[in-house]
């Protein structure tokens, strides 16, 4: 695995949800930060025999004897009484540790160093295949997790953030862009580091997404705007992007802070949807949605939520959860509507009076945000088939589900699309029609306007 990041590391192994005064010592140990995310430690074979021996002796009770009660004693003497061995009082004097270990110390360079480490057996691994290097043969490679490197230790302050660099993976870009934040002077820059080799693969570094000027208040921070900018471009590529680090620079008094943070989480780098944006339009699309970046847009109108309900369909094969949790994104989205509105939906008498509730309310929601859905679903009878899904089960069905789902994943997008009031192109899904033996149905996905004029062409 190519290798993003390497320092010799020296300080000590310690348990990090109690004191330890039994730390170990650590000399001039590699750590590895890696392309997939993944973080690691090498430390000597004896070094790590000392550790897995700590962790050993810390994580069992230690009793010791309590002293035996007089007339037990006068007993044992006259040999009137037999000790047996659960007879004997013991009182503990070391509870088993059950919390977290981490490491802490400082590079060659000066740099100080704090992470957890991510085995909870601690596993360790006696070669060096992955990183296809002999000189580490021997070694034993530890991973880490919530890795903390502070670069500035003569200074000592939180200070002003001014930007944070985010490393991100399962997106692609071909080319560098920016594009302002609202009405602010907040910038957002997105450039490609992936290499030749590594271009287009999943689980891997790819992009650098970088957060310049943000003026934090309470309701909206760095992390805010950075959330929402990564769930737009996981709904506009169909892949679920993901965090590796974030570097931090902060001015404080007449310096810089600069603290880089490595989460070394395992995510699902295969987790996969629909493209929406194609790869040309992903600049001009995430530049429009800059300009609606505010909190009415993403949590008024409930947007940064739904995002991530559409996201999670990403993870699941089985089109029947898939298309709960797009009803899901819809009746959340609607009971945004009408929160914002101030507005109860109207309620008719008929045979299934929560049923059409549902329809009613969701007809009004959409002529208000201008999403046509009558090509998809002329009096949106989908809801029928959730109602059959929730309370009958799935074998109750009577539609083919696969084109429903892909109607209704049309119909999100639209919603989104309509709600961040884009204009440009998008894909969206379509059936082919061919035959096939085995009653399948296929879909294509085309490249359609948006706001749509004429949807009478569509063929989902």
């Amino acid at each position: 695995m190519e290798i993003k990041k390497q320092f010799t590391f020296s300080g000590v192994f310690k348990k990090f949800h109690e004191t330890d005064i039994l730390p170990v010592k650590i000399h001039n140990a590699n750590i590895i930060c890696c392309t997939n995310g993944n973080i690691w430690i090498e430390i000597d074979s004896e070094k790590s025999a000392y550790i897995n021996h700590k962790r050993f002796r810390e994580s069992a009770p230690i009793y010791q004897a309590k002293e035996l009660k007089k007339e037990v004693f006068d007993s044992l003497l006259l040999g009137l009484h037999f000790l047996e061995f659960d007879e004997q009082e013991q009182e503990i004097v070391q509870q088993p540790y059950k919390g977290d270990y981490e490491i802490e110390g400082q590079t060659i360079e000066g740099w100080k160093i704090n992470a957890i480490i991510s085995d909870s057996n601690l596993k360790v691994s006696f070669k060096a295949d992955n990183y296809q290097n002999t000189e580490r043969e021997g070694k034993c490679q530890v991973n880490l997790r919530d890795l903390c490197i502070q670069y500035n230790l003569e200074l000592i302050g939180k200070g002003e953030t001014k930007e944070i660099v985010y490393g991100l993976a399962n997106i692609e870009v071909i080319r560098q862009f920016s594009a302002n934040i609202g009405n602010l002077e907040a910038e957002i820059y997105i450039e490609s580091v992936s290499t030749t080799e590594n271009r287009n693969k999943n689980g891997l570094l790819s992009v650098e997404m970088t957060l310049k000027n943000i003026c934090e208040d309470k309701q909206i921070s760095y992390k805010t705007y950075a959330a929402w900018f990564i769930s737009l471009l996981s709904f506009a590529s169909g892949h679920r992007v993901e965090q590796m680090y974030r570097i931090e620079t902060a001015n404080y008094e007449k310096s810089k802070i600069k603290r880089e943070y490595w989460s070394g989480e395992k995510f699902n780098s295969e987790a996969t949807g629909r493209a929406v944006i194609q790869s040309p339009h992903l600049p001009i699309f995430i530049q429009h949605c800059a300009k609606k970046m505010t909190w009415e847009t993403f949590s008024d109108k409930g947007l940064s939520l739904e995002l991530r309900w559409y996201i999670n369909t990403f993870d699941s094969n089985m089109c029947e959860v898939n298309f709960l949790l797009f009803c899901t994104v819809l009746e959340s989205l609607n009971k945004k509507y009408f929160n914002n509105v101030s507005r109860r939906p109207i309620l008719r008498e008929n045979r299934d009076p929560q049923e059409k509730n549902l329809q009613n309310s969701l007809k009004k929601m959409l002529e208000n945000y201008g999403v046509p859905y009558q090509d998809l679903f002329p009096d949106l009878e989908f809801t029928r088939t959730r109602n059959k899904i929730v309370h009958e089960g799935f074998s109750e069905i009577h539609v083919n589900i696969s084109i429903e789902l892909q109607k209704l994943s049309n119909l999100i997008v639209r919603i989104f699309l309509s709600i961040l009031d884009y204009q440009g192109d998008y894909m969206e899904s379509v059936k082919i029609e061919i035959d096939d033996k085995s009653g399948c149905s296929h879909h294509g996905l085309i490249c359609r306007r948006f706001p749509l004029i004429n949807t009478e062409d569509s063929t989902v």
